[in-house]
């Protein structure tokens, strides 16, 4: 009976051991233990673990109560990794293991695999929390202008910063508040006036990165490297009126990399992102005051309609984010853009053939049509600029985002949202699945493929294209 008993409690630790295992050489869990925070996450865990094994080994009551222990666990994560798990109470379909979770990060087609396995409503779970995912745009739009007062911004860490939250997060009544004074600030960006520095800009940036290029080309460059060098005098000059030759726009730079929006952390993290944004503050200040900023830029209008910007915390704050979210998304889209047009030569001698403001020559295919989205928004998206056939610049832009840059939304359900024959529970998460949804057969003829030419042949709807978001937390900047 002994051996019995002792057979039963390997087999049982085993298995609980080899499913720790499995997940610790996933490779989301590999790169994190090369982060500092990481290691020291993992040391822990293991001294955890060798400490556990050392009472399993030398006590018999301990290692019955860790055999114990393990088969409830293993009991309970196996009930809830079934897909079938919660149909009584109406779930969504979908397996709540978190093993398929870290699987999620790193691949690019896990979400459409569930949709294609679950149908386009289906539950997950990420590090333990339930998850419902819905891929399809038209679904989820009405699923948020329909249930808005049952959902809240699932917000990230970096939203504690603000007081009245930044403007992706701020409840609805705040949101009313503040979004329209930042939308009636973008929508009147002079652009024209800040084209030739940005043009100065690039130009100097893509000059170096030539030559460097040039300079190793067996070892060759990262282009990353070069586009923020290349995009805050940019950026300064559009948003916060700063000339690039300002000094203050080195200063800022170097807060820029010090906001790690995408992360929470401990102390070093908090104090890190406090100071960023105290000391771009401050920057803007004095350099409001020593030299307004120039006419036509964001801040310029905002201090404009709000004189008193920089005495309201959440108005310079959601400002700086918005300079900063701006940065990291447009460092993306140049690093997708340039990955595009290097995959895909004949696109770019295309490209400098017509020049990035030529006319839309594209011939339309059997029954397409020419119809432009009279929506502001959509127009923007699936028609061009103000109302305009795109060009092919444009067209490529729209397509490189249509494919790698629109990823997801995230809410979170505060009070049962029922969504057809399902019902998504108070406290859970809901993930609309942009990328995925602009990947669906039904609405983008051969969906994977790079295709700029699809907005020239027709017009797609905010219910098939969407990148900018899809309900009243939608980019600031989508009109422009």
């Amino acid at each position: 009976m002994a051996i019995v008993e002792l057979v039963f409690q390997a087999v049982v630790l085993g298995l609980l051991l080899l499913g720790v295992a499995r997940l610790a050489i996933k490779l989301p869990v590999r790169r994190e233990l090369r982060t500092a925070h990481g290691l020291v996450a993992g040391l822990l865990l293991g001294a955890s673990a060798a400490a556990l094994l050392w009472l399993a080994v030398t006590s018999e009551d301990g290692r019955r109560l860790l055999t114990v222990i393990a088969a409830l666990v293993l009991l309970y994560g196996g009930w809830r990794a079934r897909p079938a798990y919660g149909a009584g109470r109406q779930l969504p379909p979908g397996s709540l293991a978190l093993g398929p979770s870290l699987d999620a990060i790193h691949d690019r087609t896990f979400y459409r695999d569930q949709a294609a396995r679950f149908g386009p409503v289906f539950k997950m779970s990420q590090f333990g929390r339930p998850v419902v995912c819905i891929v399809g745009i038209e679904r989820a739009r009405e699923v948020l202008a329909g249930q808005a007062d049952c959902l809240s911004g699932a917000t990230l860490p970096y939203n504690r910063f603000v007081p009245r939250g930044a403007l992706r997060y701020m409840p609805r009544s705040d949101h009313r508040d503040v979004a329209p004074v930042f939308r009636a600030a973008l929508m009147r960006l002079d652009f024209p006036s800040a084209e030739p520095d940005a043009r100065a800009a690039f130009r100097a940036v893509l000059e170096q990165m030539a030559a460097d290029s040039s300079g190793r080309p067996e070892a060759g460059i990262h282009p990353r490297d070069y586009w923020g060098v290349m995009l805050l005098p940019a950026l300064a000059r559009v948003f916060l009126g700063l000339e690039p030759a300002r000094p203050e726009v080195g200063r800022i730079g170097r807060q820029v990399p010090k906001l790690e929006l995408g992360r929470g952390g401990g102390p070093l993290w908090r104090r890190q992102v406090r100071e960023a944004l105290d000391t771009t503050a401050d920057v803007l200040r004095n350099a409001t005051e020593s030299e307004g900023p120039a006419p036509g830029s964001a801040l310029a209008h905002l201090l404009a309609a709000e004189p008193a910007l920089f005495d309201d915390p959440t108005l310079t704050k959601n400002l700086i984010l918005i300079l900063r979210l701006a940065y990291g998304d447009l460092t993306g889209l140049f690093d997708w853009l340039f990955k595009m047009l290097s995959d895909h030569p004949d696109r770019l001698a295309q490209l400098r053939e017509e020049g990035p403001a030529a006319a839309n020559t594209v011939p339309a295919s059997a029954g397409a049509t020419d119809a432009v989205s009279a929506s502001p928004v959509a127009g923007t998206a699936a028609g061009g600029v103000n109302g305009h056939p795109p060009t092919l610049a444009e067209r490529i832009v729209m397509e490189t985002v249509r494919l790698e840059q629109s990823e997801f939304l995230y809410r979170k359900v505060i009070r049962p949202v029922r969504l057809d024959d399902v019902v998504l529970p108070a406290g859970w998460l809901l993930r609309v699945c942009i990328q995925e949804s602009h990947r669906s057969a039904d609405v983008f003829e051969e969906p994977d493929r790079f295709d700029p030419d699809r907005f020239a042949r027709r017009a797609f709807s905010r219910a098939e294209y969407s990148p900018f978001g899809i309900d009243s937390h939608a980019c600031m900047g989508a009109r422009l």
